[in-house]
């Protein structure tokens, strides 16, 4: 197995404790949360770059990426919810990175029409919705 040469990065402990229904709960990274903080960004930039030096080392990498990539390109439904007469599930396409949340009407026949209810891709017609 690829080997690291170098140490990770420094990651500087900050315990902040909050107190969650009378538990408390110390996050010692909660300092982390700032994504635009300059100290955050530079810490995503060397976890980045040790990271990068690992995984591009990795023989045959391209392939396990190509691999991957055909395993993904189907169709997906997954998270069926029922609700009365509908039904909720989430649907991803291949050439979709994320899915979309669907409804149908159930009936009695299979005349159950797929319409989107939430999606990243949501038309114009539906006037200024937040995306």
């Amino acid at each position: 197995m690829h080997q690291l040469m170098m140490e990770p990065p420094h990651s500087t402990l900050e315990p902040v404790t909050d107190v969650f229904h009378g538990v408390p709960v110390t996050d010692p990274y909660r300092w982390l949360e700032d994504q635009d903080s300059l100290r955050t960004r530079a810490w995503i930039k060397e976890q980045t770059l040790y990271a990068r030096a690992y995984l591009d080392g990795i023989p045959g990498r391209e392939r396990i990426r190509e691999r991957i990539r055909e395993f993904l390109a189907v169709e997906t439904y997954d998270s069926l919810q029922i609700a009365g007469s509908r039904y909720f599930f989430r649907k991803r396409l291949p050439d979709q990175e994320q899915p979309c949340i669907y409804m149908r009407v159930l009936c009695s026949r299979s005349c159950g029409r797929k319409a989107p209810l939430l999606s990243r891709r949501l038309p114009a017609r539906l006037g200024n919705i937040p995306r």
